[in-house]
């Protein structure tokens, strides 16, 4: 087998260069040896690496709930992913399936969007949906997810909004305009 080293090299033009030192071994106690200049491919790696932690920062300071699912696994989840479906670690939803966080009356729906998404025929714009929390209690969210690849599979990158408030308020104005009403005919 052969054997690969960089070597890290200033060059007198004062640019610095990383260099792939090829080495193997031939029959006959020869050798061959190449050397590569891989100084673009370890600054594409460094210039991946600087946006993937960009991205994690981001996505961990939204304040909306941001999950990455490939081949039916959550494979990221942020901090306010964890927090609406009461977890405390991403460890505690990463590699579990996507589907078991989502509500019953929400499965068909779900597994269409999901099936369009991988399959890269659409994004799956708002709607309104159901997820389950880690205590088995209902959480009313809006939901939407784009197709993206992860690790060179395909995946879907969701967003959710918990809209517990929001669905609460409407019930309250729900029932004073019916209470309004019920005052109005007594009148």
């Amino acid at each position: 087998p052969g054997r690969d080293v960089v070597y890290r090299v200033r060059c007198k033009d004062g640019q610095d260069r990383a260099l792939l030192l090829r080495m193997a071994p031939l029959p006959s106690r020869r050798m061959i040896v190449t050397l590569v200049d891989v100084s673009a491919q370890q600054g594409a790696y460094r210039e991946l690496a600087e946006s993937e932690e960009r991205f994690r920062r981001l996505a961990d300071t939204l304040p909306s709930g941001l999950v990455v699912h490939s081949g039916g696994k959550i494979v990221y989840a942020n901090h306010a992913a964890l927090t609406m479906v009461g977890l405390a670690d991403m460890e505690q939803m990463v590699g579990r399936g996507v589907l078991s966080y989502v509500h019953a009356d929400s499965l068909e729906t779900t597994r269409a969007r999901i099936a369009a998404l991988y399959g890269k025929q659409a994004d799956a714009a708002w709607i309104e949906s159901r997820f389950v929390g880690a205590d088995g209690s209902a959480v009313p969210v809006e939901v939407a997810a784009v197709s993206v690849d992860w690790q060179h599979q395909p995946a879907s990158l969701v967003i959710f909004n918990d809209v517990s408030a929001r669905k609460e308020a409407e019930e309250e104005r729900r029932r004073l305009e019916q209470r309004v009403q019920d005052a109005q005919r007594m009148e």
